[in-house]
């Protein structure tokens, strides 16, 4: 497994030396070196190795930032990532008068449609030596695709996005969300009233209600609908409003 190590200080003796000797501690080898000088400053990005290391990425990264330096002024900036890799679905066709079934088509579409996405982004880390921080999915508005159904809440939604979540090991899924900037549809209400316990039931759903944009302005109606729902998640749980 390869990484990359980002090196910047002010231009001193024995940059280089420092940081290869700090990773051989950690039988961490070198593969290639890049380095330049910007006025007084230098700059090194290293392509290691991490075969025979102990440590994951994270761990890895932690320990460079954190090392106390022998140079002043030294800045090792660890592992460079990809914060996040997203996989959008849409999931307008899994509509239906049955909220059950719009359930079930929801769960299965996802697990479909992202049963590779961990492995691939997990693939593309050891190939690159670049680590992915969040793999993650996002999926049509739901106040969109639960317009059909004949229920009054979409909490059931919310569970069953949390579930295919979990199944396809993803860090969050966004997407239980409502587009109100144009006024409310009676989706959009449902879903904003579902928001409380959607979120204190669910651990890795993302909800959003849209309320402005820069041409149609902002519905003040929702913004103050939404005051009342933030306070009530709140109520039940700091997650829900984290």
């Amino acid at each position: 497994m390869k990484a990359i190590v980002s090196v910047f200080a002010r231009d001193s003796k024995g940059i280089i030396a420092y940081v290869t000797a700090l990773l051989a501690e950690k039988d961490i080898n070198v593969l290639d070196i890049s380095q330049t000088l910007l006025q007084e400053y230098f700059a090194m990005i290293m392509l290691v190795d991490l075969t025979d290391c102990g440590m994951n990425f994270v761990e890895l990264s932690s320990f460079l930032r954190y090392y106390p330096t022998r140079i002043k002024n030294v800045g090792i900036d660890g592992i460079l990532d990809v914060r996040t890799i997203t996989m959008g679905i849409n999931l307008l066709d899994c509509a239906d008068a049955d909220m059950d079934v719009c359930c079930r088509k929801i769960y299965d579409k996802i697990c479909r449609c992202a049963g590779n996405l961990v492995k691939t982004g997990c693939d593309i880390e050891n190939e690159f030596g670049i680590p992915i921080v969040n793999k993650r999915i996002s999926v049509t508005p739901i106040s969109l695709v639960a317009a059909a159904c004949a229920g009054e809440d979409y909490a059931p939604i919310a569970r069953t996005l949390d579930q295919a979540a979990k199944e396809m090991g993803v860090n969050f899924i966004g997407g239980f969300s409502a587009l109100c900037h144009k006024g409310f549809t009676e989706s959009d209400l449902r879903l904003i009233r579902s928001l409380p316990e959607a979120l204190s039931e669910t651990g890795l759903v993302c909800a959003s209600v849209n309320v402005g944009s820069t041409r149609a302005g902002i519905n003040m109606d929702a913004v103050a609908l939404m005051g009342r729902i933030i306070k009530e998640t709140s109520e039940r749980g700091f997650m829900g409003c984290a």
